[in-house]
This record gives C-alpha cells, structure tokens and sequence, in this order.
C-alpha cells in the first residue's frame, strides 16, 4: 500500500492525509484493537471517514477479519449480523456509539464497542510507517453481508487471494486503477464493490482517493473538481440522478 510515503493517500472534508501518515494511524488503531484478549472478528459501522478506514486496515494489520456493515441497518438487521458472525469488537461512529449499546445490551451480551475518542492518537506521528503483508493470504480477510432481499442476511466470506486477484485483475491484466488516476469515495463501503474499487484498488496502487461529503449534486460536483476525479466507482441507479 506504501507506493509513495509522502504522496497523499486520502483527502475528507478538505483534511489531507498522506501515506505513511496512513500507515502510523492504522498502527494506533491496531494497538487499541489489540487491548482486547479476542480480537479476531471485528464488526466497522459508521459513515465513509477516515476512521472507517483505520478500523479496516487496522483489522487487517492485526490478521483480524473485518466485517463492514450497512450504515443503515435495522436494529434486528443488526443483531442477526452480530448473532451469526460473533464478534469481538465493535467500531463504530461516535453518532452510531448509543445505538449499538442499547443493541448489544438488549442481546445481553458483553462487546466492547469502540470510537475515535477511544483510540490514543497523540503520539501518532512517533508510529512506526510500515506495509501490510497478510502471513497467509488463504486466511479470511472480510466478511461481507448481502442485501438479504431473499430472506436473512448471509455472510460471504472472502480472503486475502480473493481481493489480491481481483486487485490484479484491473490494475495488472486490464490497467484500469494506476497512480497517476485519483478515484471518488461515493458509494458506502460495506458493499464489496466500492470497497474493492473505491478504497482497498486505488490504495493497493498508489491512488489518492477523495472521500464525497454526500451523494447530493453539490457534493459529488465539489469532489469532481476538487480532486480533479478520472475513476469513479457506481452502480446504475447513481448515475441515473
């Protein structure tokens, strides 16, 4: 992920974040995600941010399987999710952070549930600025929850090879994601399709990515310009607006 150390990584709300700044803040998350005895599935549910992507890369780092959930689940939706994946950690918003209390203490159950403010960051700078290579890319990296429009959400499992080729596939096979393209964050990244195209690809090939403030015109008008965009990652409805 580390193409270029000083060359930015990610711009959110006119904030600039550079490569190995990534990498020392991934470092931070993964060291909180660490203080918990069983850390080896980990629920992420919050809004497109910065902190959506530490918890990712930082479940990662730590051979963890990460599992993104829709922003806008249900209450029920929800406890399906955390009855059949077991997890042991939540991340979450600091918006969503009450809700998923009042969730987990309904199933009776004893998850830690994290934010931003729990994660000690001051010294982030003083991290160590180092890649990520999985031990074995056989393991089980996602978890990915579909749409249940037949029934109850199902998991589908999906490991390091699995990202690792589709990765190759268009930026090797067919060079669609390159360094020189800049790609916009628009869709929400529980749906392995933007994560895969809009974060995880560009990231892996040294792309900036500018996370949109929002799906209106306005907003996705503002990251076009802005980060002056050549790969955008949609599904026919969005371009139907």
């Amino acid at each position: 992920m580390l193409k270029i150390q000083d060359k930015t990584a990610i711009v959110y709300q006119d904030q600039h974040l550079s490569y190995s700044a990534l990498s020392q803040y991934i470092h931070c998350y993964s060291e909180a995600f660490k203080q918990y005895a069983n850390h080896k599935k980990v629920i992420i549910f919050g809004e497109n941010s910065f902190d959506w992507i530490f918890a990712l890369y930082a479940s990662f780092k730590n051979e963890a399987i990460a599992i993104p959930i829709d922003i806008q689940s249900s209450a029920n939706e929800i406890k399906h999710i955390i009855s059949d994946s077991q997890p042991d950690i939540l991340f979450t918003s600091t918006a969503k952070r009450s809700f998923l209390e009042t969730i987990v203490a309904e199933m009776q159950l004893e998850l830690p549930i994290l934010c931003k403010e729990d994660i000690d960051t001051k010294s982030v700078l003083e991290k160590p600025v180092s890649d990520f290579i999985p031990a074995n890319k056989e393991d089980t990296a996602l978890i990915i929850y579909t749409s249940g429009t037949t029934g109850a959400a199902k998991g589908v499992m999906l490991s390091y090879n699995n990202i690792i080729f589709n990765i190759h596939a268009v930026s090797q096979d067919v060079p669609i994601f390159t360094q020189e393209r800049n790609t916009m964050v628009l869709l929400p990244l529980h749906h392995i399709f933007p994560l895969l195209g809009s974060l995880i690809a560009p990231l892996y090939t040294g792309q900036t990515i500018y996370i949109a403030g929002g799906l209106s015109g306005e907003a996705i008008l503002h990251t076009l310009k802005e980060g002056k965009i050549n790969l955008i990652i949609g599904v026919p409805r969005l371009y139907d607006t």
